[in-house]
């Protein structure tokens, strides 16, 4: 396993779970196993993943593989994510194929904050493989995220057990 997908794996201990979504997607998900779940309780994330090939450089032109993600938060999901400083939970670790050996790793983790206001992150691969695990990676976070917004959105209530 290369460095690559190792710190895409390295997801923070945070997130945890109910997932719910409406995948658009460049890719169809109606048969996407994930798509099948449903609640009328709660709100739909909408999830957005788009691939492009992409040539970079002026003389010696690399060809990289963008993995765009667009996040549209419910009303609900964006004050649950404020109002519970949420801003700033780390979602993966990550390194782009173009990244220089001495940059430093925390330039490119994904945040919850580089999600809000449906603006897109861009992410390079160095190959369509490598692109397309970054998606079900992206999937599998963001399945996580949203069961951990729901956990969120209120404080537990009063248990009792008799043993």
């Amino acid at each position: 396993m290369g460095r690559h997908t190792r710190a895409l794996l390295n997801i923070t201990s945070q997130i945890g779970a109910t997932f719910l979504h409406d995948f658009t997607c460049s890719r169809s998900f109606t048969h996407h196993p994930k798509c099948r779940l449903s609640s009328a309780r709660h709100s739909l994330m909408r999830v957005t993943i788009d691939h492009q090939t992409i040539r970079k450089g002026v003389l010696l032109k690399t060809t990289y593989y963008e993995v765009s993600l667009t996040v549209a938060f419910t009303h609900e999901e964006k004050q649950i994510i404020r109002q519970r400083g949420l801003l700033k939970t780390k979602l993966v670790d990550r390194r782009p194929a173009n990244a220089k050996v001495d940059d430093r790793d925390e330039k490119f983790e994904l945040r919850v904050e580089h999600l809000m206001d449906g603006r897109a992150d861009r992410f390079l691969c160095a190959t369509p493989s490598k692109s397309k695990i970054y998606e079900e990676d992206l999937l599998a976070v963001l399945e996580q995220m949203k069961r951990w917004l729901d956990d969120n959105a209120e404080t537990g209530s009063r248990t009792v057990v008799e043993f």
